[in-house]
């Protein structure tokens, strides 16, 4: 009987932790090789940084195709002159890219609300690091832009009730939009 309960305790423990998880676990390669290039940048590490860049070459190339940028020769060129501009441009690209894929992905999964909902919050992530690069006009459109797309995903609500069906025409709409003041750097 003790064993029972100390089972039942410990399942109701690790359901009711694992409910209430709103990010899916795993790492973000992006993010990581931004903080550790420019870390090696603050330290005039030019060849460690583009260590750090060669280790998500795949994924840059990758993302080179949502920017239509060539994302690798430009940091091969930046790192060649130890051109920090350049190269702190070009990581903008890449977070800019990252954002262009996750909202392919997230448009994707508009059926699961869940799914869609954490792949916005790592959106968001990346637009908060991305903001203070934009004109004023540019950071507002992007900050109204992203709310709507989040508005137009809808709500599953609390077991059904009150729930806000998902709008892809409008999540689309917005998407597009973003997408194209995304890579408008003002900075």
């Amino acid at each position: 009987m003790k064993t029972l309960v100390i089972f039942l305790f410990n399942l109701i423990l690790i359901t009711s932790a694992s409910a209430y998880s709103y990010s899916a676990a795993g790492s973000e390669p992006i993010l990581e090789t931004r903080e550790k290039v420019l870390k090696a940048l603050e330290n005039k590490d030019y060849i460690k940084a583009k260590l750090y860049i060669d280790e998500i070459m795949v994924d840059i190339a990758y993302l080179s195709t949502k920017s239509k940028q060539p994302l690798l020769s430009d940091f091969k060129d930046a790192f060649f002159k130890k051109d920090e501009k350049k190269v702190f441009q070009t990581l903008n690209l890449l977070l800019a890219s990252e954002v262009h894929k996750r909202f392919d992905e997230a448009e994707l999964s508009l059926d699961h609300y869940q799914k869609t909902k954490v792949t916005l919050v790592k959106i968001k992530k990346y637009l908060d690091l991305l903001l203070p690069f934009y004109d004023k006009d540019n950071k507002q459109k992007i900050e109204n832009l992203y709310k709507q797309a989040r508005i137009a995903i809808g709500n599953p609500g609390l077991f059904g009730v009150n729930s806000i069906p998902f709008n892809k025409f409008e999540f689309v709409k917005n998407k597009e939009k973003l997408i194209k003041v995304v890579y408008k750097f003002d900075k």
